[in-house]
């Protein structure tokens, strides 16, 4: 058992679409000031999982608790100060600036939405993922890579408001934060969301690339068809038995001297031969 004190879990978490299981007796937790990615193919339950901790999906098992609280007693008011949460895709069809839609997550009773210190916050998200230039910009005129960008400062803004305002703002939910970025602007965006765990943020977030996620992360979850099979900092669960396992291809893992922090590459000529195998 680990002496962690966790402020957002996932106890014994299932759930299931009709008679499918999606995610399958999760236990998943996040403490402060950590970044944990959560790795799998495609269909491994990743999403489902985060959808469940975030509060969007209810689980047909188990709980997921929040700050010590069950997050099904939890209102919606209460949820969004707590947490923030980055979706894969979100579509914005009203002409917005990039000022207004950070600005959209911002909701503190008895405070005006244009306080100088809400401001404040709004201005300092959007400089954080590089996009001081663009305050002014409509979102619908926004590249995938800016637009993602954009609700990332927006998510940002609400948990320095919430902390700031209303004691809030502990935890960050991000689904494949990276997936549109150019390599310069996904080491931007990482590395404020690693200011942000030096906060005291708990960060979630689900990853598609191996290598970002072992240069970034503190801890990886590594799930296969709805079930976590290791959890662990990325030098222990990052090996090349598990992660081919769960990708069902053969994949190499390479430890650099210097900080012995993994980078994985296909095995590509036994990739060939267990294809030439299966033919």
């Amino acid at each position: 058992m680990s002496d962690r004190a966790d402020v957002l879990a996932a106890q014994s978490v299932s759930y299931r679409v009709h008679d499918v299981s999606l995610v399958s007796k999760a236990d998943l937790g996040v403490a402060a000031g950590e970044v944990v990615a959560v790795l799998g193919p495609n269909g491994a339950g990743k999403s489902t999982l985060l959808k469940v901790m975030a509060g969007e999906l209810s689980p047909a098992s188990g709980r997921v608790v929040v700050d010590g609280r069950d997050l099904a007693i939890l209102k919606a008011g209460e949820l969004a100060r707590l947490r923030a949460v980055v979706a894969q895709s979100s579509n914005l069809s009203f002409p917005f600036t990039v000022r207004e839609v950070v600005r959209l997550g911002v909701s503190v009773p008895g405070l005006s939405r244009e306080n100088p210190r809400i401001e404040r916050a709004v201005g300092d998200a959007i400089g954080r993922v590089g996009l001081a230039a663009f305050s002014g910009r409509l979102f619908t005129e926004l590249s995938g890579g800016e637009r993602q960008r954009t609700h990332i400062a927006r998510a940002l803004c609400q948990l320095s408001v919430a902390r700031d305002l209303a004691g809030g703002g502990k935890i960050l939910l991000l689904d494949e934060p990276t997936s549109s970025l150019d390599v310069g602007h996904q080491v931007v965006v990482l590395e404020a969301l690693r200011r942000e765990a030096d906060a005291g943020t708990a960060i979630l977030m689900v990853m598609h690339d191996l290598n970002l996620a072992a240069a970034f992360a503190d801890r990886v979850v590594i799930m296969s068809h709805g079930c976590i099979i290791a959890d662990g900092p990325p030098r222990q669960a990052m090996t090349e038995a598990i992660l081919s396992r769960a990708y069902e291809c053969p994949l190499s893992v390479g430890r650099p001297p210097a900080d012995g922090i993994p980078f994985v590459i296909p095995a590509l000529g036994q990739a060939k031969a267990a294809k030439g195998a299966r033919l």
